[in-house]
């Protein structure tokens, strides 16, 4: 309810595109992103929001630890998600749809 703010989900990938997939696909459903699309490097983040749901995309490092993935997600949300999706390159069977 948005008595209790929005619902928090961080989505975390080591795929630079499926990441990108998200968010474009995020975008065309009529979210807001905070700031332009700026996945560079390995744990930066990118947020978009609705009026009830938060989306935090956090790229990953594929050769770390469960535990340093969960750390690194607490992180970017300050020790509060209400959702955690983690992908290891599965969230690239999103198609990017540039344009759509």
């Amino acid at each position: 309810s948005r008595e209790h703010g929005p619902l928090r989900v961080v989505a975390t990938d080591i795929s630079l595109g499926a990441l990108e997939a998200m968010f474009l696909r995020a975008k065309n459903l009529g979210c807001k992103p905070i700031g332009s699309f700026e996945l560079a490097q390995l744990w930066s983040q990118q947020s978009l929001v609705w009026d009830t749901l938060e989306l935090v995309l956090l790229l990953a490092d594929g050769t770390c630890s469960v535990e340093t993935v969960e750390m690194r997600c607490y992180e970017v949300l300050d020790g509060e998600a209400h959702v955690v999706v983690c992908g290891w390159g599965t969230l690239s069977s999103i198609p990017p749809m540039h344009g759509v």
